[in-house]
């Protein structure tokens, strides 16, 4: 008989806990530091995670001063055999819609790797900020339905980005954001970010939640 051990987490994923706690800034910051810690790791040794978001990243403890966060659902883990990202290294499409980044929707072009999971950190960082997944937005008219989100992924465009942030806070989403993929950055050079490096936190003022999308709302 086979025993599997696994650390027990009674914090519950990070979707449930964002969606009922605003966050600081410098938390968003330490767990940003600790998602990307994973992503080293497992991009160093040739896996990528395909379906980054937050009810798969769960709280170690209640304590959400003290606890770490843990990426779980690795049933869509896939082994890539290059160095570097390739044409055609994961064929086939897997991914939660407001998380996925344009060459997974566009998978026929055969140019996911690596870099598909920084797009969904920073989708899993506006999350953090706003309390819910990622939305989408053609002038003023949020696209609601699946499939008008995933053209819109697929023509380049990321999310909206909630309005106030702060400027490191908002350049690290924005570089994880790249459209082109072979611009966006790799897990260890985004892990020198001004934004996760950064000490003086004291001018990190976070909006509140219900000014975020002012901008798409007004007449």
């Amino acid at each position: 008989m086979f025993q599997i051990v696994m650390e027990y987490c009674d914090g519950g994923p990070l979707s449930q806990y964002v969606a009922k706690n605003e966050m600081p800034a410098v938390l968003i910051q330490k767990w940003s530091q600790q998602l990307l810690d994973v992503l080293v790791y497992l991009h160093e040794r040739r896996f990528i995670h395909r379906n980054i978001n937050g009810a798969n990243i769960i709280l170690s403890s209640p304590d959400a001063n003290s606890c770490n966060l843990k990426l779980t659902d690795l049933g869509d883990v896939k082994r890539i055999v290059s160095e570097v990202t390739q044409a055609n290294e994961v064929p086939n499409e897997k991914g939660t819609h407001q998380f996925m980044s344009p060459e997974m929707v566009m998978n026929h072009r055969g140019n996911v790797g690596r870099c598909t999971d920084i797009w969904s950190l920073g989708c899993v960082v506006i999350q953090m900020v706003t309390g819910r997944a990622p939305r989408f937005f053609r002038g003023k008219t949020e696209l609601l339905e699946n499939q008008c989100i995933m053209f819109f992924i697929a023509s380049g465009e990321p999310p909206a980005l909630p309005s106030g942030l702060p400027d490191l806070m908002q350049r690290f989403i924005e570089r994880c954001l790249i459209s082109k993929v072979e611009d966006r950055p790799y897990a260890a050079t985004l892990a020198m970010d001004p934004f996760l490096k950064s000490s003086d936190t004291t001018d990190w003022n976070m909006p509140n939640r219900k000014d975020h999308w002012k901008v798409y709302e007004q007449p």
